[in-house]
């Protein structure tokens, strides 16, 4: 999708900040125009959550008020609620909670809470055991059982044996996967499951001054290492081993990577993953690599609020101008925040990450 695609509705001289709504499939314009904030959340760690406040008080012809959500058919607990923006579809979900605010300064101000379709893993708590299953083939089950659609890719590892001690299922899955540097995220009407680095988000480019409203930038050698190993002991072949790792996967941008500034800047730093358990050379491979890839791709880290974009999402690759030649590069998106308020309208906040730092 084409920057210009993305942002042409900024292009008009006015365009309106409010999104629209549908309760139970139906548009519900009276709520619209009542809300008065609303705020979306979403990561790389999947799970997009919702929150809307809206007035609740009603005044008819003769003076009388009474309150409006009884006028909202489709208002209910576990209704599902669709909220786009400019044709671009944002969130859908189901309610999860509703809340009513008021007092003697305050008129009713209704809150409604809601998230989408992951919530059914967050709310399923076990312990359980997964006997010879490859992980794609553990995230297809765990996902099948929930009602959910999995969208697999290429993930790594030989079947093994997968514990789940008193975990919900989306703790269960965000712990294996984020130790082969992998993630779920649910994209359309089905649950993408793959590595981060090739997380589907499209592409954005946006400059200081312009599109973009303000931004915080920093390169940290503090998380960053020159090396990750991890060892184990093979019962099968009676043998201990030994692996390391420099990474595989630094994702977007260019410039200098985070471990070789840091080898010049302190020198060299290994880190051992002594708290994870393998049992076959190729696991341990799969877990230094990743644990490797995850810190060096946090190496840069962009803070920044934009104006109201419905494609910046979780997983934008992000193409940053205007920061000068350090820090003028491409992120990825790793969390977003799709905010509107009646003081400072649409506007979406985010944190991106890089690998590089760019060279004067």
């Amino acid at each position: 999708m084409s920057n210009a695609a993305d942002l042409r509705y900024l292009e008009q001289p006015v365009y309106a900040t409010r999104p629209q709504l549908r309760l139970e499939g139906q548009r519900d314009e009276g709520f619209e125009a009542r809300l008065m904030a609303w705020e979306l959340h979403e990561s790389l760690d999947g799970l997009a959550a919702l929150q809307l406040r809206a007035a609740d008080w009603l005044v008819d012809d003769s003076g009388a008020g009474r309150f409006a959500h009884p006028t909202n058919a489709g208002l209910a607990l576990g209704a599902r609620i669709d909220l786009a923006f400019a044709d671009q579809p944002l969130f859908s979900g189901r309610v999860s909670a509703l809340g009513l605010a008021s007092g003697e300064r305050q008129a009713p101000v209704m809150t409604l809470n809601a998230e989408d379709p992951l919530m059914a893993a967050r709310q399923a708590r076990r312990t359980r055991v997964f006997e010879s299953t490859t992980l794609a083939d553990l995230m297809k089950t765990l996902l099948s059982n929930l009602g959910l659609n999995a969208d697999l890719q290429t993930l790594p590892g030989a079947p093994a044996v997968w514990a789940q001690l008193n975990e919900s299922d989306l703790a269960f899955a965000r712990r294996l996967l984020a130790a082969h540097d992998a993630t779920l995220l649910l994209q359309g009407e089905r649950v993408w499951v793959g590595p981060l680095a090739q997380v589907p988000g499209g592409e954005l480019t946006l400059a200081l001054g312009a599109q973009l409203r303000e931004v915080q930038v920093q390169a940290d050698l503090a998380q960053q290492c020159t090396q990750v190993t991890a060892a184990g002991f093979d019962a099968a072949q009676g043998s201990a081993f030994q692996v390391s790792s420099t990474g595989t996967q630094p994702g977007n941008g260019s410039g200098v990577r985070g471990d070789a500034l840091l080898a010049l800047a302190m020198g060299a730093r290994n880190e051992h993953l002594a708290g994870q358990a393998c049992f076959t050379e190729q696991q341990a491979q799969a877990l230094a690599d990743a644990a490797f890839d995850q810190r060096l791709r946090r190496f840069v880290t962009a803070r920044g609020t934009a104006e109201g974009l419905p494609t910046l999402r979780a997983g934008t690759r992000l193409s940053l101008n205007g920061l000068g030649p350090w820090f003028s590069n491409r992120y990825q998106v790793a969390e977003v925040w799709h905010r509107f308020d009646l003081q400072q309208g649409y506007r979406t906040d985010f944190v991106a990450h890089c690998a590089f730092l760019g060279q004067a």
